[in-house]
């Protein structure tokens, strides 16, 4: 058959521009917060404690959760550098 080529899709971008860059970013923060409480923490901690490593799987990856994940290993990492200790 006929190979595809660029001009035989037909491609649009959508752009989402906030009325108020303040706005959003508070918009953004409130969501965050909402996450966190939500028990964001612990489902991460859950996460590493089952070997599961940001961004290794689709839960892993996903919005909030990778950050907050490699925010746990740094953190982790860090006490281990300054508090070195044989049991973990």
């Amino acid at each position: 058959g006929k190979g595809r080529g660029a001009s035989d899709f037909d491609f649009r971008c959508f752009f989402l521009y906030p009325k108020s860059r303040l706005e959003l970013y508070q918009r953004l923060d409130e969501s965050c917060e909402e996450m966190v409480l939500g028990g964001l923490m612990r489902e991460c901690v859950e996460l590493l404690n089952l070997g599961l490593m940001p961004a290794t799987s689709t839960s892993t990856n996903a919005v909030g959760y990778r950050q907050f994940m490699e925010y746990l290993v740094r953190c982790s990492e860090e006490e281990r550098r300054h508090h070195p200790r044989e049991d973990w």
